[in-house]
């Protein structure tokens, strides 16, 4: 079974997923923070380094060619006889070439494996832009929903300012007692309490923003003030298995594979001798009129053969360490699909519970307030106390409260969905 799992994640074709949520003012914010924030920066940068790194490796199996040239001024020791002149001067130009034979496939797998950790350092990236996408959403998401749970509680308030102004009134022509007064003055203050909370989470929400999009705060405050609606989210709840493989955080670890296996490639061929071809061709002479001449060629060609016969172990020291690598890097692509999977179930669940809440809660919220008017009502006719009315409208705001909350949360969940399933991987 597990071994099936795996080819479904390596052979299945990548599609990336939308967000879930989209508003008009979410959008730019996500095009600002992939263009503008450090982090993927920094992610981008890895990336242009591997590849740097991997058309180094590249060169290795390629021809290689450099021209050289040099003057030298000798001095010989008398001691020896059998020389010429003392003192020499010796002038040489020309060039050198080399070409290591790959016979034993070390150079070929060292490139794989830098191939490899190309693409692996890529869905880091990725992955990191999954991320920054998904809190970008999310921290708006919260954002608007703060702003709405405060429209909510201004509406609230005025109509418990205005409730307070009837009693008032009552009480003044004696319909009324001071007691019920001093319980809708109560009731008035408690609601505005709420409000410094919200005011912070709604400045709080920018401010990260800010940071997500590399923004100024005030930059944001000006296009972010301004209440808007909850964005509507929407997001298919039918996940099959190979959806997971969106993953960035999946496709990384089996690049890191991929990696890990290239590497035992790479050891193994220390068993075995290294080829190479060398040459060279120029002009060498004691002085530079000379090096004009023909007279003055000379060339070189041949093979060389490294083999290292005496190691003590090491060579067989390194397969078995990269072997271990590779057992490692498989453990974790196991483990990294388990995650993704724990990660999708526990987001389908969350979503699926914020919905039915948020219904709930909604139908919650129109009996609340039918029994507002109904004690209002009662209270009017001399059949209640006012107490009755205070407490229908205390239910009916903390209602209201939790229903523009659940609204949120679903956005929200909508938007750990999109992430657990690597949403925007192709992006």
């Amino acid at each position: 079974m597990r071994a099936a799992l795996f080819i479904i994640f390596l052979t299945a074709p990548l599609a990336g997923a939308q967000l879930p949520v989209s508003d008009p003012i979410l959008d730019p914010l996500i095009r600002d923070a992939i263009s503008n924030n450090l982090d993927l920066r920094v992610a981008a940068a890895r990336v242009r380094e591997e590849r740097a790194l991997r058309g180094i490796t590249v060169a290795r199996g390629k021809p290689q060619l450099a021209a050289a040239a040099s003057a030298a001024k000798f001095e010989r020791s008398l001691a020896v006889p059998g020389f010429g002149d003392r003192r020499q001067d010796v002038y040489d130009a020309g060039f050198d070439a080399g070409w290591e034979l790959d016979f034993f496939g070390g150079i070929r797998h060292d490139i794989e494996a830098a191939v490899a950790r190309v693409q692996a350092t890529d869905e880091a990236r990725r992955d990191l832009q999954v991320m920054l996408i998904a809190e970008v959403a999310r921290n708006y998401v919260e954002l608007r929903g703060a702003q709405r749970r405060l429209d909510v509680l201004d509406a609230r308030i005025q109509t418990f300012r205005e409730t307070l102004d009837i009693v008032r009134s009552r009480q003044a022509a004696g319909l009324t007692n001071d007691l019920d007064v001093v319980r809708s003055e109560a009731l008035l203050e408690d609601t505005l309490a709420a409000r410094p909370s919200l005011e912070f989470a709604s400045a709080a929400a920018i401010h990260r923003l800010a940071v997500l999009t590399g923004r100024q705060p005030e930059e944001l405050f000006d296009r972010l003030s301004q209440h808007a609606a909850i964005p509507a989210a929407e997001i298919s709840t039918s996940v099959a298995l190979e959806v997971i493989k969106q993953r960035p955080d999946v496709r990384r670890a089996e690049r890191e594979l991929a990696v890990a296996t290239a590497r035992i490639g790479v050891a193994r061929a220390d068993l075995y001798p290294r080829v190479a071809l060398f040459g060279g061709f120029g002009r060498r002479s004691d002085n530079t009129s000379d090096l004009r001449r023909s007279v003055s060629n000379y060339w070189s060609f041949g093979p060389a053969l490294q083999w290292p016969l005496l190691t003590g172990g090491r060579v067989r020291g390194q397969i078995d360490a990269a072997t271990a690598r590779r057992d490692q890097a498989e453990a974790e692509f196991q483990q990294s699909i388990l995650r993704a999977m724990e990660d999708v179930e526990n987001s389908l669940a969350g979503y699926g519970r914020d919905q039915q809440e948020r219904e709930r809660l909604a139908a919650a919220v129109v009996a609340e307030a039918r029994a507002v008017d109904l004690a209002d009502s009662r209270y009017r006719a001399g059949l209640d106390s006012f107490l009755a009315v205070l407490d229908a409208q205390r239910t009916l705001r903390d209602g209201e409260d939790r229903l523009t909350a659940a609204e949120t949360s679903v956005a929200v969940s909508a938007i750990s969905l999109y992430k657990a399933l690597g949403g925007g991987a192709s992006q």
